[in-house]
């Protein structure tokens, strides 16, 4: 099998997981996000109060870019574990090729990406505490 690619010039060794393997584990450190060559993968986000049992933001699959909003948060923690549901393929990026890559935008747009990683991290919390039956309303703070 020919390793996946990103595209022509940037050819990065694939990691290959198994299903039921956890990509990413909600709190540790974020030093790497994911490319998804293959496969299917499970976001899941534990209930904060530890009450009830985690609930799940979201699929991905090919194509999809995973662990991206803990990479980029200034805390550098995961906000939510990456579970695989079937056997995956996927590329890693280290903090250091990420930091290379926005170094290169403007301070404006990287005053843009920072709003909309905040933006997602509000959209993730409003979801988990509509679906464990706390928050009647989804409601945002930005206009």
């Amino acid at each position: 099998m020919q390793d996946a690619h990103l595209n022509e010039g940037s050819a990065k060794p694939v990691r290959r997981l198994k299903a039921g393997d956890v990509l990413i584990e909600e709190n540790e450190p974020a030093d790497q996000m994911y490319w998804i060559a293959s496969g299917q993968v499970q976001v899941m986000k534990a209930d904060p109060m530890g009450h009830r049992p985690p609930v799940m933001l979201g699929l991905l699959g090919p194509q999809d870019l995973v662990g991206e909003v803990g990479f980029l948060s200034p805390d550098k923690q995961r906000s939510a574990s990456v579970v695989c549901l079937t056997d995956c393929e996927v590329l890693s990026f280290s903090s250091q090729e990420l930091e290379a890559e926005l170094s290169k935008l403007s301070p404006d747009m990287q005053t843009v990406l920072m709003t909309l990683l905040r933006r997602v991290q509000e959209t993730n919390w409003c979801l988990v505490e509509n679906k464990l039956g706390r928050m009647k309303q989804i409601t945002h703070r930005w206009g």
